[in-house]
């Protein structure tokens, strides 16, 4: 790989580290969704949109979406349920999505 090729990949994680923010909890109980067990390395979709799995000691759940950081003043960022997922809009009006620069950090 080139020099250039690398700075690109850096850029682009860079981008996606600094923007982004996912949640895991571990819950110390057998698992189970609804009326459906899982067995030790079963992975599931929960009601909230979070992937579990299941392990010996209990069952971790971590978010499929990514939480926005670095939301433009003036606007938020909105919980759509059927996206799984969150959408930056206007403040004031839902209807209008904001644009978002981008943004870079360090690894």
């Amino acid at each position: 790989m080139n020099i250039l090729g690398a700075i690109s990949i850096f850029a682009v994680l860079s981008l996606y580290l600094s923007e982004t923010q996912a949640v895991c909890t571990f819950h110390r109980e057998p698992c189970i969704s609804g009326n459906q067990f899982y067995f030790t390395g079963e992975k599931w979709q929960n009601e909230k949109c979070e992937t579990c799995r299941c392990k010996s000691s209990g069952y971790k759940c971590c978010t499929r979406y990514w939480y926005p950081m670095g939301v433009p003043d003036g606007c938020v960022a909105r919980w759509e349920e059927k996206l799984c997922g969150y959408k930056i809009v206007e403040a004031n009006d839902d209807s209008k999505e904001c644009a978002r620069e981008p943004s870079f950090g360090v690894l």
